[in-house]
């Protein structure tokens, strides 16, 4: 699909100014290029021998740390987790569902 962008613009430039659109070709080609790089990706599995070996996983997340640090909402004291990128926040359950969430504190 790039490609037919990238003919036409070609097929203009000889027909139009050619200084201005050899540059929006230029543009255009590096684009491509840079996305067709970031696209490509390492190859999941390699053989060896006769087998197939799988070379790489998605990296498991982090657990939270929790830290020295309390909360308190309405007289309930809540421990402070750290995540995998350095935000903190709380963990509380929801009256409603009874289901566990995780609330982000604006440090």
């Amino acid at each position: 699909m790039c490609y037919i962008y990238i003919y036409q613009i070609i097929s203009n430039t000889l027909k139009q100014n050619k200084m201005k659109n050899l540059k929006t070709l230029l543009l255009a080609i590096i684009l491509v290029f840079t996305f067709n790089t970031m696209n490509a990706q390492e190859p999941t599995y390699k053989i060896v021998g006769n087998e197939i070996v799988k070379t790489s996983t998605k990296s498991a997340k982090a657990d939270p740390i929790k830290t020295e640090l309390t909360y308190t909402i309405k007289g309930v004291v809540y421990p402070v987790y750290q995540g995998s990128k350095g935000g903190y926040f709380i963990k509380r359950v929801s009256k409603k569902s009874g289901k566990e969430y995780k609330q982000y504190l604006k440090v």
